[in-house]
């Protein structure tokens, strides 16, 4: 035969002897009785599969969260694809007209005084 220690409180060791007296039985056959007893196994069977459940469940739902932010992100960058796509039109717009500003103002400054005054009484 072995042994087992159980430890427990002053409490808990009184009310584990209470409940061994009112089941008419010795503590150490009450203490069998609960630890083997079918039904404390069926029980600790469906806490598991109860836990295993919610477990299951919090993965499914952070899944789902993950997708959810996966997808906010890429409209996010999408977003700023397209206002880097804009801001890269207008800047080449900006340099397009800079250029032909360039060249008139270059124009006209070889132009002589007399060819600039001619040109704006046309």
């Amino acid at each position: 035969m072995k042994q087992i220690l159980l430890r427990v409180s002053e409490e808990e060791k009184e009310q584990i002897e209470q409940m061994a007296k009112d089941s008419k039985m010795s503590v150490t056959a009450f203490i069998k009785n609960k630890v083997l007893s079918k039904d404390i196994s069926e029980s600790y069977i469906d806490d598991s599969l109860k836990k295993e459940n919610f477990y299951l469940k919090q993965i499914e739902e952070l899944k789902k969260e993950r997708e959810e932010d996966r997808k906010h992100y890429r409209e996010w960058i999408e977003g700023m694809n397209r206002t880097l796509q804009l801001l890269n039109d207008e800047k080449e717009n900006l340099l397009e007209r800079n250029n032909v500003l360039s060249i008139e103002l270059e124009e006209q400054k070889n132009k002589t005084f007399l060819k600039r005054l001619k040109g704006l009484f046309r």
